[in-house]
């Protein structure tokens, strides 16, 4: 691992085989004008989002990865919806969270639902946990949002195996936690190349299972159901 301290845009003497971001997009607030303009945009113009791919490119190596992880909001959901978007179309690859390259079925748009992880902030610093408590803010729970991409015919990411599941007919990343559902049935909402799943336990079911971005083999009914609510196909969950 090798540290250059220069500024942006200034390049580097080795391109990268990782490139890693945190709380990038965010910074990144889009005025009115430059919404506006953006939706006026001729179809063949380069996107924001489809500039900075293009510039990370020229920054990494042939076979390479993209990490970005950004706060768990519906606005940096929506940017990294984008960013997807964009790097699909230049020929890159999502790794995860999502576990197909079809179209987001959370984009956060409007009252839509968002990607984002929700999990307990174990092992911070005790400096920033002192600093919390003092200013009234304890964190008890942590939200963020990510995307890993890749290129390439040998990338430097791997992910764990999905292939050795027998009979699986797709994968589905769960994307909440446990939430009660009537007749004494529990549900978790996943991401699939479907569309928005919610997986449901057997009746008596207990919350243990399956926790926030793991990721589960699904067989599909033949005729599945739709909850009212969210929109989301109701599949049984058999893991």
């Amino acid at each position: 691992m090798r540290t250059e301290r220069k500024l942006v845009g200034t390049g580097r003497q080795l391109r990268a085989d990782v490139l890693v971001m945190a709380n990038f997009l965010n910074e990144l607030e889009t005025s009115g004008d430059q919404r506006r303009r953006s939706r006026e945009r001729d179809e063949d113009e380069a996107t924001t989002h489809e500039l900075l791919v293009e510039r990370w490119e020229n920054q990494v190596a042939p076979s390479a990865a993209l990490l970005l992880i950004e706060p768990g909001t519906r606005s940096s959901g929506r940017n990294l919806v984008r960013l997807r978007e964009a790097a699909l179309k230049r020929g890159w690859r999502v790794l995860a969270p999502c576990p197909h390259s079809e179209t987001c079925p959370m984009p956060g748009q409007r009252s839509t639902a968002w990607c984002h992880f929700n999990f307990q902030p174990h092992g911070i610093p005790f400096w920033l946990e002192k600093l919390s408590r003092r200013a009234k803010l304890p964190k008890e729970r942590a939200s963020l949002s990510f995307l890993l991409l890749v290129r390439g015919d040998d990338p430097p990411v791997r992910v764990a195996a999905t292939a050795a599941v027998q009979g699986c007919e797709g994968w589905v990343r769960v994307v909440s936690e446990s939430f009660d559902l009537p007749e004494w049935q529990r549900g978790r909402y996943g991401c699939s190349e479907r569309g928005l799943v919610m997986l449901q336990d057997s009746k008596g079911g207990a919350a243990e299972g399956p926790r926030p971005g793991d990721l589960v083999p699904v067989n599909w009914p033949e005729s599945p159901r739709q909850d009212r609510k969210s929109g989301a196909w109701i599949l049984p969950r058999s893991s």
